[in-house]
């Protein structure tokens, strides 16, 4: 071959490698990824029976909200990652874009140009031409209308511009700055949700949903809201007398129930304060659907708030979930098993969203947390915080001749010191390294394999405990008589034992006895967090074991009632049997009632496994022991969704430290086929049992086949 021509042909062979580099980076090509892992453009959605239903099919859904400042990072160049991301770091995502990467919802914060109403000046500007990639991406679309601090939603008093005296509070607030019970506060949120709404009209976006709290927690303390107490319960009681046959007091006027709702002294009348404010809440929940559908032109818009906590102030979670069409866990999850199980009670067979989740520092990680998410029975999960904040980082430095140039040096130590400060900045390099993101797509292509098996119905099928939660406790708490009161055994306690020794268990609110909630149930466990309850709590579940059913009851609950006072309203017993389970300190006691049963109990969370199995005919819904010594295994989670057709999933996780070898059994299933739902491998099978290999802090998705023997 001539020199010419071989030269031509190394350069034409560089130039495809060059090429093929170009496009290589951490992430997939669009034309890798297959048309079922794709989230269907413009698509039909639905929420019912728990999920979010794309042109018909389940499909959980991972996201990501675009807050104000991220759209100013667009075409800004950085430093640490390969030019071949650079199109994920230096834009905001299109449709091809966000399905290499692996989301399939972005939330989009408005201009917040309802504050011009009341000061008029300049608003940051918006990069709407990189929005308008995401708007017109055809993906979902979560409307972010909940008030940030970074929003400036506490903008200073301005004589004559700000809002009314009356829209503010004294007192303890997060993420509710302004009054949810003065007519003009609530006046005020009804123009912050018309005006902000109308900002995704005017530029084409149809959000499905939009949130109107974040991390939500607040305790109105001040004139206006205590004189409009004063109202509320003047027209609830109509006189004083009526009032305090009610709660217990002796007050003389009206008057002083308001001068007294705030201390936590008086304890009736604080309790009663806080339901009043939960109302009030729980009213404004209601009339933000009416105001952001009318504003949206858009009548099946959804509606969601996100708390603070399981156990907030100023709110009932359950009265205001009933006014939403979709939920949001809790921003502090606290104890995520228990939240899950709490937020699935509430929302009576609506989606929710998880709490928000912070990507991790590999792949494995990001995808862990992911898919713990979907375990747990959310709808779909956002991930926080779609911002890299290059503006702030990034610097520059002048060379010889003048010109400006990017100070490669500087720019990463700016950059690693501003993603110590901002952890949850994952488009930030510095404070999540590239790699990690490509978990997100891996968490989205395990639980794709997963199909529709792990539905809500199919995790909660054949659930027979359930976990008494007790609002009247948690107001109670934050008084003075609450503070004395010490509980040995919790809610969150319970769950635990009850989940990790694979024993399907939901909870279940004061709030839902009586109803069809406790349909299939076999046992309600009452643990010492629910020592105040409602009147009618003690004869609900009476009447509970009289129809069948057992109670379990430990030493410290329904002790008073939801003022403080001692409990006059207990169970009424036949006749008893006691019996020791193996230890002086854990003894139960048994007493007939109708068809059924009270367990009175003393001793840790961990005996009541022990007491189901062995007193009240409970089984596990699935059981793994240790493949070498048949000993049961701690710090498994599994979650067990049995279809309709006896096929079964579970979705193992190894909460542990150590890598795990478990035999997994399914009651009724003598022989499983079970196989890996990602890889489609089969898992040896020894008796009636799996096998498989957890390693510590993942997750693994097995589908078993329907069962060929009948339970």
């Amino acid at each position: 071959m001539p020199f010419k021509s071989l030269t031509k042909t190394v350069f034409l062979f560089w130039g495809l490698c060059l090429q093929s580099l170009a496009f290589s980076g951490a992430f997939p090509e669009v034309s890798a990824l297959s048309e079922d892992e794709k989230f269907p453009q413009s698509a039909i959605l639905e929420l019912r029976d728990g999920a979010i239903f794309a042109n018909g099919a389940p499909r959980f859904i991972i996201g990501s909200v675009i807050h104000e400042g991220a759209d100013r990072d667009a075409g800004v160049s950085a430093t640490g990652y390969d030019q071949a991301d650079a199109w994920a770091y230096e834009t905001l995502p299109d449709y091809t874009d966000s399905q290499r990467i692996g989301i399939d919802s972005f939330g989009i914060v408005p201009a917040r140009t309802w504050r011009k109403i009341y000061r008029p000046r300049a608003l940051p500007r918006r990069n709407m031409a990189a929005l308008s990639r995401i708007i017109g991406s055809g993906l979902p679309i979560l409307g972010e209308l909940a008030i940030e601090d970074y929003s400036h939603a506490n903008f200073p008093v301005m004589e004559d511009v700000n809002p009314s005296e009356f829209c503010w509070f004294d007192g303890a607030a997060h993420g509710v700055p302004y009054s949810v019970v003065t007519p003009e506060g609530v006046q005020l949120w009804k123009t912050i949700w018309r005006t902000d709404t109308a900002y995704y009209a005017k530029h084409g976006a149809t959000p499905f949903a939009f949130r109107i709290f974040a991390s939500a927690d607040f305790f109105d303390a001040s004139p206006a809201a205590t004189r409009t107490f004063s109202n509320y319960v003047t027209k609830k009681y109509g006189d004083v007398n009526t009032l305090n046959k009610a709660l217990g007091t002796d007050l003389r006027t009206f008057t002083q129930v308001r001068q007294q709702a705030t201390s936590t002294n008086n304890v009736a009348a604080y309790i009663e304060y806080t339901k009043f404010l939960e109302t009030k809440f729980a009213d404004l929940c209601s009339a933000s659907v009416t105001e952001i559908r009318a504003a949206a032109g858009n009548t099946n818009a959804a509606v969601c708030f996100q708390p603070q906590s399981v156990r907030p102030t100023g709110i009932d979670h359950y009265a205001a979930a009933r006014q939403m069409q979709i939920l949001c866990a809790p921003a502090d999850a606290g104890n995520p098993l228990f939240c899950s199980k709490y937020m699935l009670a509430i929302a009576d067979g609506k989606p929710v969203f998880s709490p928000d989740v912070t990507i991790g520092q590999s792949a494995t990680k990001t995808r862990n947390v992911i898919l713990s998410q979907f375990a747990r029975g959310y709808a779909g999960a956002y991930v926080r915080e779609w911002r890299r904040g290059a503006r702030e980082w990034i610097r520059y430095t002048r060379t010889a001749s003048g010109s400006t140039v990017l100070d490669t040096a500087e720019t990463e130590k700016a950059g690693r010191d501003y993603a110590a400060k901002n952890p949850d900045y994952f488009m930030n390099p510095y404070a999540v390294p590239t790699e990690a993101l490509t978990g997100i797509r891996d968490a989205k292509k395990a639980i794709l394999a997963a199909g529709g098996i792990f539905s809500v119905p199919n995790i909660e099928r054949g659930t027979q405990i359930a976990v008494l939660y007790s609002r009247p406790s948690d107001r109670l708490s934050a008084t003075s008589a609450g503070r004395e009161i010490a509980v040995d055994l919790s809610d969150e306690a319970a769950v635990d034992a009850l989940s990790f020794a694979h024993v399907k268990n939901s909870v279940i609110l004061e709030e839902q006895l009586g109803t069809s909630s406790t349909n299939g149930l076999k046992a309600i466990v009452v643990t010492d967090s629910s020592y105040a309850t409602y009147a009618d709590t003690p004869r609900l579940l009476h009447e509970f074991t009289s129809n069948g059913g057992i109670v379990l009851l430990s030493p410290g609950a329904l002790a008073v009632n939801e003022y403080g006072r001692a409990a006059t309203n207990a169970f009424s017993y036949a006749s008893s049997s006691t019996n020791e389970l193996g230890a002086a300190e854990t003894k139960t006691q048994t007493f007939r009632i109708g068809n059924g049963s009270v367990i009175r109990f003393s001793g840790s969370a961990g005996v009541l496994p022990r007491i189901l199995f062995e007193e009240a005919g409970v089984h596990p819904s699935c059981q793994g022991v240790d493949s070498a010594t048949g000993a049961h295994v701690g710090g498994i989670e599994i979650t067990h969704a049995e279809a309709a057709d006896g096929a079964h999933g579970l979705l193992l996780f190894n909460r542990g430290a150590e890598a795990a070898d478990i035999r997994v059994s399914i009651p009724g299933v003598a022989k499983p086929s079970a196989r890996d739902a990602l890889s489609g491998k089969p898992l040896p099978v020894e008796e009636s049992a799996f096998r498989i290999v957890l390693q510590p802090n993942a997750g693994e998705i097995v589908l078993v086949d329907a069962p060929t023997s009948s339970k």
